[in-house]
């Protein structure tokens, strides 16, 4: 218990500079973790782009003519059609699941599964690490009958790239395709969101005339962004690379410091040796001392920054990292005040 005490009086006595170091750290990790996250995200765009770079992706731009009321139910029922035709693909978020971000899946199963069949009824899209609970609930919530169950990252979507599928629900089923439950905001979410993979010239005109009316033209433009997520990639990758350097720094600041406090106590160390402190006693202290001043504030710099990042399914490596971490600079510290040759060491310090 006494060195426990001593431990936690040395991290007082040197509250200014570690409260300085956490802040450090603070702000390294939670860049670090945003733009690795950023970075995460836009290879996941950059690969699922690539997988459709060589069809022909059409969308649609609106462009408003009056400010007179659209006619809802005639572009609800035309929407409708044109995603039950082949290649087509379109989606909503659906805003009443309270928890988790569901996305509604529209258009041709072929398109959507990817796996070239349309062999099934029902089809939910969701990464590893989702709970099996909130899988179950979209399923009774949407009368699923036997959906198959798809672990995957991602979807594609052309304006992102992709849909991040971390901790979220994609959810496709037939019999939804038929169902009204949509109201103007996701309606013109569907619109908004709607790609023709590989239509003919006459087909898409056809669609662009079927979703336009007296008050609202739509005009087809092809997706062509692959030099965008490039530069994204490239962007990503200068930030990350950066914030790796400015945390390698802030790493040695820890080392430096910690090992800096603990050098001022270095008499005092060799004293307490002299008058019967042993190894234990003083790996307590030197433990408790590490503890306050850099493993505590590193780990509640990885929860803190996991709220604000979609890093939450890394937070166990990041703390695993900084276990490690700590308890290698335990060892590298202990081998400089903990020495058997006491005498010695009490004599250099006063030289």
């Amino acid at each position: 218990m006494n060195s426990l005490t001593l431990g936690f009086k040395d991290f007082l006595d040197n509250f200014a500079k570690v409260s300085i170091l956490s802040i450090q750290i603070l702000i390294s990790v939670f860049c670090l973790m945003l733009v690795t996250s950023q970075f995460k995200d836009s290879l996941i765009s950059l690969q699922a782009y690539k997988q459709v770079e060589n069809r022909t992706i059409v969308k649609f731009a609106e462009s408003t003519l009056s400010n007179i009321v659209r006619e809802d139910d005639r572009n609800q029922s035309n929407i409708i059609n044109i995603l039950t035709r082949e290649n087509t693909f379109s989606w909503f978020s659906d805003s009443s699941s309270n928890s988790t971000t569901t996305y509604i899946l529209y258009g041709d199963p072929k398109t959507i599964s990817g796996m070239g069949s349309n062999d099934f009824q029902s089809l939910i899209y969701t990464s590893k690490n989702t709970n099996k609970k909130t899988i179950a609930n979209a399923i009774a919530k949407y009368n699923l009958k036997e959906p198959q169950i798809v672990n995957r990252e991602w979807i594609f979507d052309s304006n992102s790239g992709a849909l991040n599928l971390d901790n979220k629900l994609a959810v496709f089923d037939l019999n939804l395709q038929n169902q009204i439950m949509m109201d103007q905001e996701n309606l013109q979410t569907l619109i908004s969101n709607l790609h023709l993979f590989d239509f003919s010239e006459n087909a898409v005109s056809q669609v662009a005339f079927e979703l336009s009316d007296n008050n609202t033209k739509y005009y087809p433009y092809n997706i062509r962004t692959i030099d965008t997520f490039e530069m994204r990639k490239l962007s990503d990758n200068m930030l990350v690379t950066f914030f790796s350097i400015v945390f390698i720094f802030v790493i040695i600041n820890i080392v430096t410091s910690i090992k800096n406090i603990v050098k001022q106590k270095n008499t005092e160390f060799y004293i307490h040796r002299l008058y019967g402190l042993n190894k234990i006693s003083g790996m307590i202290r030197l433990s408790c001392l590490i503890f306050f001043a850099s493993f505590l504030p590193s780990v509640a710099s990885v929860i803190i920054c996991a709220k604000f990042t979609s890093y939450s399914s890394s937070l166990l490596i990041w703390i695993m990292f900084f276990i490690v971490f700590n308890g290698s600079l335990l060892l590298a510290i202990k081998e400089s005040v903990l020495k058997d040759d006491i005498s010695s060491n009490l004599r250099s310090t006063y030289e």
